[in-house]
């Protein structure tokens, strides 16, 4: 989309597993960036706190890519998602010789933060002329659009 800045952060190799960040990242997704800070703020998760350096990460992309000038109060959560990364195999010792496999997850945190569309300052976007537009006539009806006959 034209006038529309998008940008994206990523946090690799979280030693959290992914269910965990999904359940955060599914409280600010569509979220205004200010509300998300406020609802990463408040959430009793310790994953929170990662969840909102990403976030904030992809907004200071945003507020500086560029020509293109964008707010920080006019951008969005537009994506984010919890990928899995490598998984850490351990072994837990049992009786009669035999192991228990433990297996310690981790993940990449993906935000997309995007403005809404004409939020975009003045100086970035040149408000172009609007072209008024001339009221168009109603076509007459031909043999092909009335109702009971067929194009032959």
């Amino acid at each position: 989309m034209e006038g529309v800045v998008e940008k994206r952060a990523v946090a690799k190799y979280i030693r959290v597993s992914p269910t965990k960040v999904r359940q955060v990242l599914r409280i600010i997704r569509g979220k205004n960036v200010e509300e998300a800070e406020n609802l990463l703020r408040l959430t009793p998760r310790p994953v929170a706190r990662t969840v909102a350096k990403v976030l904030k990460s992809a907004v200071a992309n945003a507020t500086t890519a560029g020509e293109q000038r964008v707010s920080s109060s006019d951008l969005y959560v537009k994506a984010a998602f919890a990928d899995g990364a490598t998984i850490l195999k351990r072994w837990l010792p049992r009786a009669q010789g035999r192991a228990t496999p433990i297996l310690k997850h981790s993940c990449h945190i993906t935000i997309h933060v995007a403005s809404r569309p004409g939020a975009l300052k003045a100086e970035a976007a040149p408000a172009k002329a609007v072209a008024l537009k001339k009221e168009r006539k109603p076509r007459p009806l031909t043999r092909s659009v009335l109702p009971g006959r067929s194009k032959r």
